[in-house]
């Protein structure tokens, strides 16, 4: 499992890609860069870090050979894995669908996976992960924490570094091996608003309240609206007002 540090880029996926492109990038190889400069997060969002205070962490998983239908199973089992391992330092961390982490409601950390597809297979992927862990000025995002701020002990960030490194890998190496419905059972477990009633926006910014009901196979979000019918949402079709 090949470790490289760096002090500082502007996105750890991107260096991984440029990697890849070469052909030098080898299975389960992880980049963790001490300051990244253009990280990005999903639908087009930049991820802001903070040197010293934020993990800015990539890792490419090649020989996935999932169907499409499954690809979800790599959003469920990733972001379940960071939940685990910042679930040591504090409680009330859950996932905001499709695959941010949150802290009482707040963001502390968010997912960018970039699969590569051949036929009806994700062969590989590449999964960037941005964690807020020691609290530092973010006056322009307010949902936003820190674990720092919810932690009952001192963090340091080589250590919390190694032990992400080491679940992610084990879930990774899981993913060909668990069932669907076995990931979505622990997924909908941990997922924020899971039967509460909480408003969302579409795309055209109308916004609606509505319930929701769980995931379908191929990690749709199911929401039950208030006229007690069930909308299927995919990616970027719905978000969330925290």
């Amino acid at each position: 499992m090949p470790l490289i540090f760096l002090d500082k880029i502007s996105s750890t996926n991107d260096y991984l890609k440029d990697l890849l492109s070469k052909g030098l990038l080898q299975d389960n190889t992880f980049v963790v860069a001490a300051d990244q400069t253009e990280g990005r997060g999903q639908m087009g969002n930049n991820w802001l870090a903070h040197k010293g205070s934020s993990i800015s962490l990539s890792v490419y998983k090649k020989h996935l050979n999932l169907s499409l239908e499954d690809q979800f199973k790599i959003a469920m089992s990733v972001s379940l894995a960071v939940r685990q391992v910042l679930a040591l330092f504090s409680e009330e961390l859950s996932v905001k669908w499709p695959n941010d982490i949150l802290i009482k409601g707040k963001k502390v950390g968010g997912i960018l996976i970039e699969n590569k597809i051949q036929g009806n297979l994700v062969t590989s992927s590449v999964i960037g992960i941005g964690l807020n862990i020691l609290k530092f000025p973010m006056p322009e995002l307010t949902q936003a924490t820190a674990l720092s701020e919810h932690s009952k002990v001192a963090i340091k960030l080589g250590h919390l570094i190694e032990i992400l490194v080491i679940q992610l890998d084990k879930s990774l190496s899981e993913i060909d091996h668990l069932p669907y419905l076995s990931l979505k059972f622990r997924y909908e477990n941990k997922l924020f608003g899971y039967g509460l009633l909480k408003t969302f926006q579409r795309p055209n910014k109308n916004s609606f309240q509505g319930t929701i009901r769980g995931i379908t196979s191929n990690g749709a979000l199911v929401i039950e609206n208030q006229a007690g019918l069930k909308e299927f949402f995919q990616f970027k079709e719905v978000k969330m007002i925290l």
